[in-house]
């Protein structure tokens, strides 16, 4: 507990909501972008990061395959680069995937 903030190991892992393993390969994600939003897939959000925009963070998703939407919560915490991901990193309960800030990384709405 972080605070008045309980934050379970479901929240952290990410599952995905029909109780498998979550596929990065087959989410979508569409980032709230200063210049509009951007759809990237999930593993390529996760291998970059926010880039040099250090408040870009996912706000919806979808599957690929079905076009089905996908629960914020299905995405493990440590990618979800909101205010709950943002604290857990602080308070050294999980590990922060992007430490230099992205910023080595393309930003992922670039030439969009």
């Amino acid at each position: 507990m972080i605070g008045p903030y309980r934050l379970s190991r479901l929240s952290i892992v990410g599952v995905d909501p029909a109780g498998g393993a979550l596929d990065p390969d087959d989410v979508v994600v569409v980032l709230g972008h200063p210049h509009g939003d951007v759809e990237v897939p999930l593993a390529v959000w996760i291998a970059t990061g926010p880039g040099p925009r250090p408040g870009v963070r996912p706000i919806r998703a979808r599957s690929r395959s079905t076009g089905q939407p996908v629960p914020l919560s299905a995405i493990p915490l440590r990618y979800r680069n909101d205010w709950r991901s943002r604290l857990a990193i602080r308070a050294g309960l999980i590990e922060d995937p992007w430490p230099d800030g992205g910023r080595q990384a393309p930003d992922p709405g670039a030439g969009s």
